[in-house]
């Protein structure tokens, strides 16, 4: 997670409980393809969540979850003052590396009026 210096990177955070019935990941991306003006952030959305699910796409079509509990569990963090492994750490002979942040002493944002020249978040 390098973004450019002038990108205002948001991390949403959610929690989730599994469960027998409810929403997988694939109604969540087509609720929001709905609400997605633009073709090329509707098929950038995609690849992210592709990316991210990897060779998992049977497994997670077949995961439902409790959309309302986590929807009021949904945070914005501002990706700049989210506990991270500085690139400049990582020697260059070390790829893949993989960490987990604990968010529990960052304070969320308020997303109101939150870039509104961003198609995609002003369609969330």
């Amino acid at each position: 997670m390098y973004p450019n210096d002038s990108a205002d990177l948001l991390i949403a955070s959610v929690l989730v409980n599994s469960t027998g019935i409810g929403k997988t990941i694939f109604d969540i991306i087509d609720m929001l393809s709905t609400k997605i003006p633009d073709t090329e952030c509707e098929l950038k959305l995609m690849e992210i969540t592709m990316k991210t699910i990897g060779p998992h796409v049977e497994e997670c079509a077949n995961m439902h979850f409790d959309y309302n509990f986590a929807a009021d569990t949904l945070k914005f963090f501002d990706s700049k003052i989210i506990p991270a492994i500085r690139k400049e750490d990582v020697p260059s002979a070390v790829s893949a590396v993989h960490f987990r942040s604990n968010l529990e002493d960052v304070v969320p944002i308020e997303i109101t009026g939150f870039n509104e020249n961003s198609l995609l978040f002003s369609s969330l």
